[in-house]
């Protein structure tokens, strides 16, 4: 008996470590899906009583209601139990799933899922709604409710729709363990977003009545707010703004009408952009989500919803609360510095990156050792992320200059330690609204502070200066700062006293030049750079791939722009949201406009009729500007990230990085240095202009048509392979025979760019019966027809002029200059924007010569005189 006890034995303890061991299997295995599987996995980890709101429905729930913000501004705790295009009756699952771990005050559910009409939604949609769920009763139904009856049985066990991801597997796959935690505020990728999808808003007076909800998805929401009925939950039913159709605008009608049957409320906040400051053209990702400026705006609206309605506590005021605990010493910090920072009072300083006022009402804890500097003649700043609008504050260590030390924690409150140590050990713990601070061990000061004293500011923690209102780098401190470290939650009493500073090493000094010499020359125009809307310079050099290096650019330019757009140079990134770098360009008539720095603009009145120089020296993140020999601009800090993109002459590069803006301006010198000249050497500069290089001639246009030329107007036509305009100011003349009685209305001759915005070239049409027009560089003319068997025009260019001759009389001159273009010149068509021919006409073109030169008006007389005779 004792054998086979002991043999049923190993065999149930084979049995439970073969089940744990494929548990733990499963964990691993699993997906991990951000819009679908790890809001439900993440959901168990929650302690109970966390979620006040439970957000339920697809990825506009999902995705568009972001609970950071609910958090950081209301102090309301909200959870997205939600999964990518999740159908209603998933939702209706999830419900009751959810109601058993939590007991939510309100819930909040999307409608977007019931424009849908479907029997099962896709296999991956199927996978992300249920797969997740721990097994019970309500798994089995989601599942049924959900799946087709042949794949039932491999939903519910799982393993087989994800036993093959063996190569797939990341970190993350080993981080859903039992005993793992994941009680954060939930943020997704998408939520930092800022690409910009403009967006159609329907209006909602553009239809009229109802449109009806489809059969299966009707029936789970009728069985959704019955339950929330007959079991006393609070719903509130909201439809997120996007691109919506007509049709699901009807359907929303009909939702507002189900709902109000159960005594419920809909908010179709498609009706309302405007109201809740959604900007269709800035505010989304795509079609239907928000991106990182639109989903705040949301959130708001929904919390003020919320808390209109319903009443939701301030969990922020909740020690005890899973979003606002007290974390530990041993907790790795958000920030902490690796060498020391010596200041030298003058120019000196270090941003740290960190914004501790980005969400005014945060927990978080600085720790750091240092020494103050010396009593001066105005503040002597050792940290600060201080904005120095009147009425906003922030957080400030000083120097007076009655030689006390401040420290200022909020708009108007300033601790004031007289007679400080050389060094000080500093401690700022900021529990939300309350504020514990440590110097040498010891507390100066705990109070909490109000609403008011508590605003939001994006700059972050500088080292050794602090910047003024207008941005601009200020109260350069003399002070060594021996280390600094920051939590982002508030260390307990014991865990604060107990910092120690790491021994850092000092950082290494830059050396950055006052005097500088050709060494240090990193770029210099060769020739004269002139513009014409189609050349370019790129030069390969990237001045902002390190944002904290130091260079001086000097420049001379001519103020008048005769073709093409009005960039001078550019270094500078279009991504929507991080404009960075430098940009200078001509705006109006007389107006320079420099952008430097993270998109931080002057405007300087520029000499209409003289070269001017202009000088932009950038120190780090501050940068100073001479036009004419005259500072106009000092010290503006502007710190931007890193940007690969190379300095053009001529153009700027968009947001996809492409080359646009090809301009028509001239920059007759540029050098660029690395480090900062002196002011003398950039008030000295005053180089003569370089001479402009020799342009490419262009082809030899010498052609004559053989034979005669009579269009179909559908698909004849003749490419001479002529360009015209390789050298946009060449020579030439173009004189043809036209049969007037076979000549309709349409294109005669063309050697056009079609493209939008870059119309230039030439193009002769007959436009009626007794008018030729004729587009000559970008200058329009229109000539009449005197009645006649044949009909001789001679078109002559010299240099940026036009002369056009009918039957041997001048009849039009023009001036234009324009940028080049390499298209051919055809014969009984156009060119479109793609190079293809279109626009064929019915034309009959007996002679056509072309010689490259500009014929005297005598010349082109003869010449048309010759030609009458040789075909009587």
């Amino acid at each position: 008996m004792k054998n086979i006890l002991k043999k049923a034995g190993k065999g149930i303890l084979f049995v439970l470590v073969f089940l744990a061991i494929g548990a733990l299997l499963m964990c691993v295995m699993e997906f991990k899906y951000e819009d679908g599987t790890l809001p439900v996995h993440n959901y168990y980890s929650l302690p109970k009583d966390t979620v006040d709101v439970l957000i339920l429905g697809t990825s506009h729930a999902g995705m568009n209601i972001s609970t950071k913000t609910l958090w950081d501004e209301y102090g309301i705790a909200g959870y997205r139990f939600w999964g990518s295009i999740q159908p209603i009756w998933n939702t209706y699952y999830y419900l009751q799933e959810a109601l058993k771990y939590q007991t939510p005050k309100v819930v909040l559910l999307d409608a977007y899922s019931l424009t849908f009409q479907q029997e099962y939604g896709a296999y991956p949609v199927q996978v992300k709604n249920t797969i997740a769920l721990r097994l019970s009763k309500e798994k089995v139904e989601n599942i049924w409710a959900s799946v087709p009856e042949e794949d039932r049985a491999f939903m519910l066990f799982g393993f087989s729709t994800y036993h093959n991801r063996y190569t797939e597997l990341t970190q993350e796959d080993f981080e859903y363990f039992p005993w793992d935690s994941h009680q954060d505020i939930q943020m997704y990728s998408t939520e930092t977003s800022d690409k910009v999808y403009p967006i159609t808003v329907l209006d909602p007076d553009a239809t009229q009545g109802e449109e009806a909800l489809g059969e299966k998805e009707e029936k789970y929401f009728r069985m959704l707010l019955d339950y929330c009925r007959t079991n006393g939950v609070k719903l509130e039913v909201v439809a997120a703004p996007y691109e919506l159709s007509a049709a699901e605008q009807q359907k929303f009608r009909r939702v507002a009408s189900i709902v109000a049957e159960y005594g419920f409320d809909f908010t179709n906040f498609n009706d309302s952009y405007a109201e809740i400051d959604i900007d269709p053209l800035q505010d989304f990702l795509d079609p239907g989500h928000f991106n990182k400026f639109g989903l705040p705006k949301y959130a708001r609206a929904i919390a003020e919803l919320l808390k209109s309605k319903h009443d939701l506590p301030d969990r922020r005021q909740d020690p005890n609360h899973i979003w606002n605990q007290t974390s530990t010493l041993a907790s790795t910090p958000a920030y902490a510095a690796t060498e020391q920072f010596q200041g030298d009072g003058i120019q000196d300083y270090s941003d740290t990156g960190y914004r501790l006022y980005e969400n005014p009402l945060a927990s978080w804890t600085l720790c750091t050792e240092f020494t103050l500097p010396e009593t001066g003649d105005n503040t002597r700043v050792v940290m600060a992320c201080f904005n120095d609008v009147p009425g906003m504050g922030g957080f400030r260590v000083c120097r007076a200059v009655n030689g006390k030390m401040e420290i200022t924690i909020g708009a108007t409150m300033t601790i004031r330690v007289a007679d400080p140590e050389d060094v000080i050990r500093l401690v700022v713990v900021k529990k939300g609204k309350a504020f514990t601070i440590y110097v040498n061990g010891n507390v100066v000061e705990d109070v909490k502070l109000i609403d008011s004293e508590l605003n939001a500011y994006e700059g972050s923690l500088l080292l050794g200066c602090e910047v003024s209102a207008e941005g601009r780098r200020m109260h350069f401190g003399k002070t060594l700062i021996r280390d600094l470290v920051i939590y982002d939650s508030a260390l307990g009493e014991a865990d604060a006293l107990a910092w120690e500073p790491q021994q850092l090493p000092l950082a290494e000094k830059a050396a950055y030049m006052k005097e500088v010499t050709r060494d240090d020359l990193i770029l210099s125009l060769e020739n004269r750079f002139v513009g014409d809307g189609q050349e370019y310079v790129d030069t390969g050099c990237m001045l902002f791939d390190d944002p904290e290096s130091s260079f001086t650019l000097l420049s001379q330019i001519e103020p008048r722009i005769e073709a093409g757009d009005t960039v001078y140079f550019s270094c500078f990134s279009e991504e929507p949201g991080a404009y960075r770098g430098l940009l200078v360009r001509k705006i109006g008539e007389d107006t320079l406009n420099v952008i430097y720095g993270a998109g931080t603009g002057v405007n300087l009145t520029l000499p209409k009729d003289a070269p001017s120089r202009l000088a932009v020296v950038k120190d780090r993140s501050a940068y100073t500007v001479y036009l004419n020999g005259e500072k106009v601009l000092e010290q503006n800090a502007s710190p931007c990230t890193a940007y690969n993109g190379t300095f053009l002459i001529g153009a700027q590069t968009d947001a996809s990085g492409n080359i646009f803006r090809v301009s028509g301006t001239t920059v007759y010198n540029l050098d660029v240095y690395r480090g900062l000249m002196a002011e003398e050497q950039i008030l000295a500069w005053r180089p003569e202009p370089l001479a402009e290089a020799p342009r490419d001639p262009g082809m030899d246009v010498t052609y004559t048509l053989s034979p005669s030329f009579v269009g179909n107007g559908k698909s004849a036509y003749v490419d001479t392979g002529l360009k015209l305009y390789d050298n946009a100011e060449k020579d030439w003349t173009l004189t043809f025979l036209l049969d007037r009685v076979t000549v309709r209305r349409g294109s005669v001759i063309s050697c056009f760019d079609e493209t939008p915005g870059k119309y230039r070239g030439l193009l002769v049409r007959q436009t009626s019966d007794t008018v030729f027009s004729f587009i000559l560089g970008s200058e329009y003319v229109e000539v009449e027809i005197h009645p006649a068997d044949q009909v001789i025009l001679s078109l002559v260019k010299e240099g940026n002029h036009y002369r056009v001759y009918l039957n041997g009389v001048l009849e039009a001159e023009k001036d234009c200059k324009i940028a080049s273009y390499l298209g051919n010149l055809y014969i009984g068509c156009e060119r479109n924007q793609y190079g293809r021919p279109f626009r064929f006409s019915d034309i009959s073109v007996r002679r056509l010569e072309a010689v490259s030169e500009a014929l005297t008006d005598e010349t082109v007389l003869a010449l048309h005189q010759a030609w009458k005779e040789e075909t009587k």
